[in-house]
């Protein structure tokens, strides 16, 4: 099995608008918490809504990316 390809490493909260422009360019992509083990608070983003924001595995309602970002 291959290795994803990182995208962006968050650190701090000045980083989040870099993330956020890197994530605003993609339809598909997971967002891994620097704690928890075994995809535990692990967020799917499988499309977008015809709005924008971004479609989960968790929620067919949509996340703005600030609610994918600050989540």
């Amino acid at each position: 099995m291959e290795t994803p390809e990182t995208w962006a490493l968050v650190g701090s909260l000045g980083e989040l608008e870099r993330a956020e422009a890197i994530l605003e360019a993609r339809d598909e992509f997971v967002i891994k918490p620097d704690s928890g083990y075994g995809g535990k608070r692990a967020i799917v983003v499988t499309g977008c809504t015809e709005n924008g924001d971004f479609e989960t595995l968790r929620s067919r309602n949509g996340w703005t990316n600030q609610n994918i970002i600050y989540n």
